[in-house]
């Protein structure tokens, strides 16, 4: 919604806006010289959002580049360790037999069968959806490489599987994927 459609609505119901850190400020323009401020105002919050985003984006680039995994969850098999990720021992084996079944079985909702019938679950505590066992098997994370706005780079995190592995599970998902 545009401030002016919500102005709008406030307006038909007489209702106004209340701001704590400007007493002042009224959807009712009185003086040209509060609507001037106010004007003022909200530009300069939502320049300091965009800056504020900027510098965050070029953080998180920069970590990236280096390297680092910048923020967020640790994918499943992994944990944060103060501020680099590591592999986590009670959840890397699933990980593990997430990509050995799929190759083995060659199919994800086999692979969400044997993964529900020996009762693993996600970081969430969840069974596994067939979606989620893909985004697993799809994701270059667990062979070493961080992505950041689409372009990726090699990480310093240590790999779960091997870049042969990985391979061979994109080519037998690729395949699968053309049988549809």
């Amino acid at each position: 919604m545009t401030k002016v459609f919500i102005v709008r609505q406030l307006e038909k119901l007489k209702a106004d806006v209340i701001s704590i850190e400007q007493p002042t400020y009224t959807i009712y323009y009185k003086d040209p010289n509060d609507f001037f401020l106010n004007g003022i105002m909200e530009l300069l919050d939502q320049y300091e959002r965009l800056n504020i985003n900027l510098k965050l984006s070029k953080g998180r680039k920069t970590k990236a580049k280096s390297g680092n995994k910048a923020c967020g969850t640790a994918p499943i098999g992994y944990r944060w360790n103060k501020a680099h990720i590591e592999i986590d021992p009670n959840t890397s084996f699933i990980v593990d037999c997430i990509f050995r079944k799929y190759l083995e079985l060659g199919s994800l909702h086999k692979v969400k069968r044997y993964l529900d019938s020996e009762g693993y679950k996600t970081n969430q505590n969840k069974s596994f959806s067939v979606q989620s066992i893909k985004e697993i098997l799809r994701n270059d994370f667990y062979k070493g490489n961080i992505r950041h706005n689409k372009i990726t780079y090699e990480g310093n995190h240590p790999e779960l599987i091997n870049k042969i592995t990985f391979g061979k599970v994109q080519s037998s998902l690729s395949k699968n994927s053309r049988r549809k």
